[in-house]
C-alpha cells in the first residue's frame, strides 16, 4: 500500500494556523482512499518552526532559520506532502533526497494583479520566482484551477506537473436536502474572526433593513464569532463566541441564508458546510469563491452594506429562489466536496505521480 509522508509541525503555537490545520487533515486521508499517512517532520522542526513562527511577527525580514528534518518511520515512505512553499525551499527539498514531494500552493489571484505594479514586480517575476524554489517539487498542486493556468500562462513549462484539487475536508458528511421552515428566515454567520469575514459589514446591512422590516417577515440573525455584534436596531439576534462543531451543523441546517464576504482571503471550509446543509449562500466573488460556490450562490463585488442589504431583501422575499438555490448548493457540495471524492482525486495523483517518478 502506498505510503504518504505528510510533512508538518507536530503542533502549533498559532492555533488557527491554517497550514498546520490543512496537513493534519491530510492525515485522514488514509480513511477514505487506498493509502496509508504518517507524519514524518521531525522534533527539531516543529521547535524551530515554532520559533521562526514567533520571531517573524516581530521582524518580518528575519531569514527562516528553521531545521529541516525527516525522523525515523517503520516503514518506507513513497511520497512527502507539504501544505504551502517551505519556509526555507532549498533546505526542505535537500531534508526529503529523492523522496517526491507533493507541495500544495497558489498564485496571485485576479484581484491582485492591479496591485503588482505598485510593488514593483510583474506577474511573470512571481511566477519565475515560484518556478524557481518549487523546481524541485514532484507535482504543484493548486486548490483553484484559475490559479493553476493563470500560473502557467506564464510558465507553460510547469504543465506536466501541475494539478489541481479541492480541499480535502475529513468532516464533511453526506446530507439530504431539508427544506428550512417558511414560517421564518434564519440568516446565519460562522468565522472566528468576524472583522475580516465581513460581519460588521452584514451587521451594518441588516441596520439598514430597519427593525420593522426583519419583525414583518420574520427574520431572525445568528452570529458564531468571537466578535461581539453591536447593531444599531433592534431585532432578533443571538450571538455565540463560539460553539462545538454539532452545534454549528444544527445551526447550519436550520439556517435559510448563510452570509460570509471576507475582507481577506479564505477558502471557505464553512461555506462548504453552509452548502452541504441547504443553505442560501451570500459571499464574494474571489476565484476561490467562484469555483466553491459556481452559481449556487450570490457572489458580490460589491461588498458594501448597501448591497448586501439589496441582497438580503430579495433573498428573504422571494422563497422560491432562495430555496432553489440552497437546494443547488447541497447538490454541488455532495458532488465536489464530500471526502470521499476528494480522496480519490488525491489518490489518483499520488500514483500518477509515483508511475512517473
Amino acid at each position: 500500500m502506498m505510503n504518504v509522508g505528510i510533512y508538518c509541525p507536530e503542533w502549533m503555537v498559532a492555533r488557527h494556523h491554517k497550514a498546520y490545520k490543512v496537513a493534519r487533515m491530510l492525515g485522514q486521508l488514509g480513511a477514505y482512499a487506498q493509502l496509508k499517512t504518517e507524519f514524518v517532520a521531525s522534533e527539531s522542526y516543529t521547535r524551530t518552526f515554532n520559533i521562526h513562527l514567533m520571531l517573524h511577527r516581530l521582524l518580518p525580514a528575519l531569514p527562516p532559520l528553521v531545521d529541516y528534518g525527516i525522523r525515523k518511520t517503520e516503514e518506507e515512505i513513497d511520497l512527502i506532502y507539504h501544505y504551502g512553499p517551505p519556509a526555507n525551499p532549498v533546505a526542505f527539498f535537500k531534508a526529503v533526497k529523492e523522496t517526491p514531494a507533493f507541495v500544495t500552493t497558489g498564485f496571485i489571484r485576479a484581484e491582485q494583479m492591479a496591485d503588482l505594479s505598485h510593488s514593483g514586480s510583474t506577474a511573470q517575476q512571481q511566477a519565475d520566482e515560484m518556478a524557481r524554489s518549487l523546481e524541485k517539487a514532484a507535482v504543484l498542486h493548486f486548490l483553484t484551477k484559475a490559479g493553476m493556468e493563470r500560473f502557467l500562462f506564464y510558465r507553460p513549462d510547469f504543465k506536466d506537473k501541475t494539478v489541481t484539487i479541492p480541499l480535502f475536508m475529513p468532516g464533511l458528511e453526506a446530507a439530504e436536502y431539508i427544506r428550512p421552515d417558511r414560517s421564518r428566515v434564519n440568516i446565519l454567520f460562522v468565522a472566528h474572526d468576524g472583522k475580516n469575514k465581513g460581519l460588521f459589514n452584514l451587521l451594518d446591512a441588516i441596520d439598514l433593513l430597519g427593525h420593522d422590516y426583519m419583525e414583518i417577515h420574520k427574520v431572525a440573525v445568528t452570529i458564531v464569532a468571537k466578535d461581539k455584534p453591536k447593531p444599531k436596531t433592534d431585532y432578533r439576534l443571538s450571538w455565540y463566541p463560539g460553539l462545538p462543531h454539532n452545534e454549528i451543523i444544527r445551526l447550519m441546517k436550520e439556517a435559510s441564508i448563510f452570509v460570509k464576504i471576507p475582507t481577506n482571503e479564505s477558502y471557505g471550509t464553512t461555506l462548504v458546510e453552509a452548502m452541504l446543509y441547504g443553505c442560501t449562500i451570500i459571499t464574494d466573488d474571489d476565484e476561490l469563491r467562484q469555483e466553491i460556490v459556481g452559481n449556487t450562490g450570490i457572489m458580490l463585488d460589491n461588498k458594501s452594506a448597501a448591497n448586501i442589504a439589496r441582497t438580503l431583501r430579495v433573498l428573504i422575499e422571494d422563497t422560491y429562489w432562495r430555496e432553489l438555490l440552497g437546494q443547488s448548493a447541497c447538490l454541488r457540495a455532495q458532488q465536489l466536496f464530500l471526502p470521499e471524492t476528494v480522496a480519490r482525486q488525491y489518490e489518483k495523483s499520488f500514483r500518477v505521480l509515483l508511475q512517473n517518478a
